[in-house]
């Protein structure tokens, strides 16, 4: 059976919530590898500490890195899902506003559509590289031409 080094410290963080208690938290490890990468982890030992490596890939695009949807929850599905679903309405709503006024600038876009400025980057960056949109000019003085 396994023990901390410090079992004080780790009643505390447990107890704040900050932690597991000790197991569990190797079942979501092999659960979660397998539902994201659709392999297992690899545990090795050096000495008394053990490293693990769980094979990941970006999830963008959960159905195009072929998430094993198998192994999740209906509830964790369901989260996947309305994920994928807000990012798409978030896509569209910045659309509509570059259709509204061309000249528009992030923070902007930013304020109103409730998207953080980091958001809104990331959205123009996946816009951009799918040719939906296009920077004509410079940041200042220049203007987004939408192609759809």
């Amino acid at each position: 059976m396994p023990f901390p080094k410090n079992p004080a410290i780790a009643q505390i963080f447990t107890q704040m919530g900050r932690s597991e208690e000790l197991g569990t938290g190797i079942r979501n490890v092999f659960k979660y590898s397998k539902a994201y990468s659709g392999s297992d982890v690899v545990l090795f030992s050096e000495e008394d500490v053990f490293v693990t490596r769980v094979p990941l890939m970006a999830l963008d695009d959960t159905s195009k890195f072929g998430l094993n949807e198998n192994l999740l929850t209906t509830e964790e599905k369901n989260k996947v899902k309305s994920k994928e679903k807000s990012k798409e309405k978030s896509k569209e709503k910045i659309i509509q506003l570059l259709n509204k006024n061309k000249a528009i600038t992030i923070g902007e876009l930013a304020n109103l559509s409730g998207i953080s400025i980091g958001g809104v980057e990331k959205i123009i960056r996946q816009l951009k590289a799918n040719g939906i949109i296009e920077r004509i000019g410079p940041d200042k003085g220049g203007y987004w031409k939408v192609k759809i």
